[in-house]
């Protein structure tokens, strides 16, 4: 699974494996507070955040700044308390709980996010729903995207590539159980 090219030194396929580590990791975070019970409160703009996100995040936060120090990372809670770095060419994407409400709810419609953008455009992603037991990763540069069942502090299942399917005519449309 590993792509020949490289993002500022950074080796695409081992830059890709340790944005998996840091889903299943911050996944196993987020099913731990499922259980168990997160405490929520609300942030400025009205939307519930829970101690799921912030310890999620402070994972997802950390491993970025080990694997790829130089590349800015937008997360939402940074975002949310105003820390926003200067993005150019690439930077990390991080959604550590999407899907806050559906997880206060005990739904089983939330994940981990997180994605590399450049100049851009998501190059190279990771979406992690644990209460789904789905792991499903892709980097666009080389044209190939994976799906592995994995069971939260479970290790992985063996990897399947997947592919898009031909778009629907007419075009189909999906929206959120939680917005409008």
């Amino acid at each position: 699974m590993t792509g020949k090219a490289a993002i500022d030194g950074l080796d695409r396929g081992v830059l890709l494996e340790a944005l998996i580590a840091l889903a299943e990791a911050a996944g196993d975070i987020v099913w731990r507070h499922f259980v168990e019970g997160a405490t929520v409160t609300i942030k400025p703009d009205e939307s519930p955040v829970t101690a799921a996100d912030h310890a999620a995040e402070a994972a997802i936060l950390a491993g970025l700044a080990e694997v790829a120090p130089h590349i800015p990372i937008v997360a939402e809670e940074e975002a949310a308390a105003g820390r926003v770095p200067d993005v150019g060419g690439a930077f990390f994407l991080v959604d550590p709980l999407d899907g806050t409400k559906e997880f206060i709810r005990r739904g089983n419609d939330f994940t981990v996010n997180i994605g590399l953008i450049e100049q851009g455009a998501p190059t190279m992603g990771v979406v992690y729903a644990p209460a789904r037991n789905a792991l499903y990763w892709g980097d666009a540069t080389i044209g190939q995207a994976w799906r592995a069942d994995r069971a939260p502090d479970a290790p992985r299942a063996a990897e399947r590539r997947i592919a898009v399917r031909d778009p629907h005519t007419p075009p189909c449309a999906v929206a959120s159980r939680s917005h409008a």
